[in-house]
């Protein structure tokens, strides 16, 4: 074999050139992140029920959830934590569990009992632990005066949120701290008494008002249209206009016998930005992107928003990039001080350059040509 390629020169000189200049190209397409992604084995699935006391929520739910996944593959520790409104279950799995099929499998264990769950607690949430799941940036919005907070989450949530989520290897973009308005209406008992009218009327008339009716196909000649009926109330005029029929006949407007008034939520929690009340979007990355490349990108939006939105102020927290230009700064260091430091100790071994120069050039090309193999793992991932 060392015979057949001693003889054709060319023909090696070319192959090992193209393998180089291959690994030279894919240094620039590995994905570069600061910690591997790494499933944790351990699932956990979250319970929400308002107003249900703890041992509600253990005997009642947490107690079902655990003697069905008890069976589940791999398991080899399940616990389970119930507080006023709300209760965790922890399964923890042997190391080298696929984690993909063990959160199936736990989703269908869930779907089999959940006949047995309340009617009006809404489907427990089941959550992987990823070390990609870890915010790549932080940004931290807040309000200059004479803007107000319910505009502020507005613009967040449908502008700077969907903007931010365009950007190529951004995965998830989540939002904490908004504020929303919501639509009262306070019935005038005596009216509605002299009327006639309950609570349920007024119920039934939103109802059968607030109805999708859906969409219509209309065909001109070669043309064809499809039109889209919008019948949601959203607006408080809209509201008041809905007609209300007593038992006479007698047709009266809701606003007539209700206040209807457009008010904010209040609110369950918040969230503080140097000691005043801001909100921030977390970003986190895809598992193939380049976090040196994403979050430039990010930066770059940044001051698109800052010209754009001047009542607003933007913050970055918790870069990631810090600390990984760090660790490539110092593994940058580490193989220029150890190849130099390599080379010196094979001359003072060996006694001449011939073969101290093969080496330092030889140990460089193994390196590149070892890129390479990104393409063969990255095909076997992919089937």
């Amino acid at each position: 074999m060392i015979r057949y390629l001693i003889q054709r020169p060319v023909a090696v000189f070319i192959s090992f050139s193209i393998l180089i200049l291959t690994g030279l190209f894919l240094v620039g397409k590995i994905p570069v992140s600061l910690l591997p992604n790494v499933d944790v084995p351990q699932i956990i699935i979250r319970v929400d029920y308002p107003n249900a006391p703890p041992n509600v929520i253990e005997e009642n739910i947490l107690k079902p959830i655990r003697e069905k996944l008890v069976t589940v593959n791999h398991l080899i520790n399940i616990e389970s934590k119930s507080t006023n409104h709300t209760g965790l279950v922890y399964l923890t799995y042997d190391f080298g569990t696929r984690m993909d099929l063990a959160y199936i499998e736990a989703n269908e264990k869930l779907d089999i009992i959940s006949n047995l769950f309340p009617k009006d607690m809404k489907r427990p949430q089941i959550m992987r632990i990823n070390t990609a799941d870890i915010p790549v940036i932080r940004i931290q919005i807040t309000p200059k005066e004479g803007l107000d907070f319910i505009e502020a989450s507005s613009l967040t949530e449908k502008i700077l949120k969907k903007r931010l989520e365009q950007i190529k290897g951004v995965s998830l973009v989540d939002i904490n701290g908004l504020r929303e308005n919501t639509i009262t209406i306070t019935p005038h008992k005596e009216v509605m008494d002299i009327l006639g009218l309950d609570e349920k009327n007024i119920i039934d008339a939103i109802n059968s008002t607030n109805k999708d009716i859906g969409g219509l196909s209309v065909k001109d000649g070669q043309y064809r249209f499809f039109l889209k009926f919008v019948n949601r109330l959203t607006i408080v005029e809209d509201i008041g206009k809905i007609s209300l029929k007593t038992k006479n006949g007698i047709v009266f407007s809701l606003k007539d016998i209700a206040k209807i008034d457009n008010e904010t939520v209040s609110p369950t929690g918040y969230h503080l930005f140097n000691g005043k009340e801001g909100l921030v979007i977390t970003i986190q990355k895809q598992s193939g992107s380049r976090m040196n490349d994403l979050v430039p990108e990010i930066e770059k939006n940044l001051d698109q928003f800052k010209s754009d939105y001047p009542k607003l102020d933007f913050t970055t927290t918790q870069d990631q990039t810090f600390l990984l230009d760090a660790g490539i700064s110092n593994l940058q260091q580490d193989l220029i001080y150890g190849g130099i430091l390599t080379v010196l100790l094979l001359f003072l071994f060996l006694g001449n350059w011939a073969s101290p120069t093969l080496m330092s050039i030889s140990i460089p090309i193994s390196l590149t040509i070892t890129y390479n193999f990104y393409i063969i793992l990255s095909f076997w991932s992919f089937f």
